[in-house]
């Protein structure tokens, strides 16, 4: 009986997840999860520094890889259910949810701050510019296989016709794919389409299992809005579209084989890339969270050569425990050459950070036609505001440019237009492809579904803004070398005045003599109707003057017209009819109660 035991699989081990519930979890990934290169993801915060502004936002890229393990798992389990053709073993979603498991475990200190900034602007090791962290991700899982003598038992195997299929590989290209292109064609051929390269990482459409849990649990970490029941249709309806299905389609090669849905998802699509814009436009490029990442990155590359940052991301050892605390490292330096790291640190903490002194957002119409005419990648360039600000304090030091481009996820291209969609024709027997295009009429057709952020920050300590100091001088004189900047001929297009008006409600005197506004705006104060308002002259005929002064400026029906509904009148203009009432800036829409007609009696004895 021992021996039976033995040779049963071993009991799952079960996690409590915030955003899925009970994660179940295979007790060879243990394996793994136990190891300290991935325990490493416990002190690297999800969203980086957005906890600054945003408190919730303390989750960690921890558990954010088991989130993406199980609805990896769980797109295996409906594809195999939807398409028992594509032969999915147990050993195959073993893999895929290995790459969902692995995919971030080569991320930097704060998030993509690292990978985008940082080493960008790092100056000791040129080779590590353009880096992604699914570079890192890719060299940490060769790492981890020969320092944790291969937990997952990854094999290779080789056919008769000399190709070599490696598990290790296979992983790897399904979490960097632009890195294994070659590679990436032959497990295509393997697995029969690239429905199996749009799991993990989509690179067709970017509707993948890593996007729906990030927005997932960001979103409810911000308290943001609730997208769960968009994901939960996407999961339980996907499927994968084979050659042979779409007989119909006026392109099948190009959509055939890839994860499709049913054109009734549309709509919940949409709102999944509607939810990843509102993330990035109000929570990822908030104003005052790209201010503290920048202090947290001058102060990581002042002490880059120190700390080794730069250097540890050569040596994956190294590389295995640099994490957040990166900061609190800077903290504990003591020396004159470090005074300066701590200052900024200390200006975090103390909120004292660097003032953005200009802002624009630009459609991606206006776009197109300004980089038409002007021939510019770039809105804007040190260069250029160095020319306006016209020898004053401000050095090139001084000035951060932030260039951003909100969008869907596919530029600016409808995101819908990347997904195939399918429709099943009952009657036929037989599935079509179509583009559902824009899922409502009030969105405009032909829009173009990206904008371009533009920002200028100023490395100025904002408390230090008394009138007459030097900051004071170099913020406005930066606001007005924008502002000339902005009345260019060539920028004119692309910079619209925004006027924003105050909601507060305006009182206005009445004139006596009309009892009406005294300005020519549309806002109309009203008195409460009394009894003697309400009556209306003998032998009168038409629309009193309070109805139709209220019909005209609500856009309502006179009581005259047919369909129109009797509002109560406003007061009379004598000073007699005025309530003792106090005054109300509401107006009195409930319609006239209708007179009922009175009895007329007969000698006091009965009706006529």
């Amino acid at each position: 009986m021992s021996a039976q035991l033995s040779e049963d699989p071993p009991h799952p081990c079960f996690i409590q997840d915030p955003v899925h519930g009970f994660i179940e979890i295979p007790r060879k990934f243990l394996r793994i999860i136990d190891t300290p290169q991935f325990k490493r993801l416990q002190n690297l915060k999800q969203l980086g520094a957005t906890y600054v502004v945003y408190p919730g936002a303390t989750h960690t890229r921890f558990e954010h890889s088991l989130g993406v393990m199980h609805l990896a798992g769980r797109a295996m389990d409906q594809l195999r259910r939807k398409n028992p053709e594509l032969k999915i073993d147990s050993r195959l979603k073993e893999l895929v949810m290995a790459a969902g498991l692995l995919h971030d475990i080569g991320h930097g200190p704060f998030s993509h701050m690292f990978d985008s900034e940082f080493l960008k602007n790092q100056k000791y090791y040129p080779e590590l510019k353009g880096k992604s962290h699914e570079d890192f991700s890719v060299a940490m899982i060769n790492h981890i296989v020969k320092a944790e003598n291969n937990p997952l038992e990854f094999e290779t195997v080789e056919t008769e016709e000399g190709e070599v299929f490696s598990e290790k590989e296979f992983v790897q290209s399904l979490i960097n794919p632009k890195a294994f292109s070659e590679e990436r064609k032959k497990y295509e051929r393997k697995y029969n389409g690239k429905w199996i390269y749009q799991i993990i990482s989509n690179e067709e459409s970017g509707l993948d299992v890593d996007k729906m849990d990030y927005l997932l649990r960001d979103a409810r970490a911000l308290r943001m809005g609730d997208i769960s029941m968009p994901i939960e249709r996407v999961l339980l309806n996907m499927e994968v579209k084979l050659t042979k299905d779409l007989g119909e389609s006026d392109t099948p090669e190009q959509k055939a084989n890839q994860i499709a849905f049913p054109v009734k998802l549309c709509n919940d699509i949409y709102m999944i890339f509607n939810m990843r814009y509102n993330l990035h436009k109000n929570v990822y490029t908030h104003k005052t969270i790209k201010a503290v990442e920048y202090m947290m990155l001058d102060a990581m590359l002042m002490v880059d050569k120190e700390l080794e940052i730069s250097k540890s991301c050569m040596n994956m050892a190294k590389y295995a425990h640099l994490t957040d605390s990166v900061i609190n490292q800077i903290e504990r330096l003591r020396g004159a050459k470090y005074e300066k790291a701590r200052k900024l640190i200390c200006r975090i903490q103390r909120r004292q950070l660097y003032v953005s002194a200009y802002q624009l957002i630009v459609p991606q119409k206006l776009y197109e036609i300004w980089n038409k005419n002007t021939k510019k990648k770039e809105l804007i360039t040190k260069e250029e505001i160095m020319e306006e600000l016209r020898n004053s304090l401000v050095t090139e030091e001084d000035i951060v440019i932030q260039h951003a481009k909100l969008n869907y996820g596919s530029k600016e291209k409808n995101p819908l237009d990347s997904i195939v969609f399918f429709r099943h024709n009952k009657w036929k027997g037989s599935t079509q492809v179509m583009q559902p295009g824009l899922p409502s009429h009030m969105i405009q057709e032909n829009i173009k579904h990206q904008e371009h952020l533009l920002r200028v920050y100023l490395r100025v300590d904002k408390s230090n803004k008394t009138k007459g100091g030097v900051d004071y001088k170099k913020i406005g004189a930066t606001e007005d070398a924008m502002r000339r900047w902005s009345e260019r001929e060539e920028n004119k297009k692309i910079v619209k005045p925004i006027v924003f008006e105050s909601m507060e409600p305006k009182r206005f005197p009445l004139n006596r003599t009309t009892s009406q506004p005294t300005t020519k705006i549309e806002r109309r104060v009203f008195s409460t109707p009394t009894r003697n308002s309400l009556r209306r002259p003998s032998g009168a005929t038409g629309t009193p003057v309070g109805h139709k002064m209220i019909s005209q400026s609500l856009g309502c029906s006179s009581p005259g017209q047919s369909g129109g509904t009797p509002l109560r009148p406003t007061p009379s203009s004598s000073r007699r009819d005025r309530p003792r009432k106090r005054r109300t800036k509401f107006a009195m829409l409930s319609p006239i109660p209708e007179e009922k007609p009175q009895k007329r009696k007969r000698n006091g004895i009965g009706n006529a």
